[in-house]
């Protein structure tokens, strides 16, 4: 389970970045790069429940995310509207 969530954040972490790296990309898919912000807060809630906090520790050392990043990304799946279907 750990390396599985791992590999999901990594991936969407680095489609982040490449969309940062690309101000026509930022304009075009800034719905996209919001849904992906989503779900790396929903993969990082799901990390917490799963895991166990030596796991999650190592997640995030894995990540070199900080505590601080790590509820951004929470917050943008807890507090994000619903998606309109």
């Amino acid at each position: 389970m750990l390396e599985e969530l791992k590999t999901a954040i990594q991936k969407n972490l680095h489609h982040l970045e490449e969309v940062e790296q690309n101000p026509w990309l930022q304009l075009a898919m800034r719905e996209k790069y919001m849904l992906t912000e989503k779900d790396i807060g929903r993969l990082c809630y799901e990390a917490e429940e799963t895991l166990s906090v030596a796991d999650l520790e190592q997640l995030k050392g894995a990540l070199a995310m900080d505590e601080r990043r790590w509820r951004f990304y929470k917050a943008k799946f807890l507090y994000a509207p619903p998606e309109k279907d």
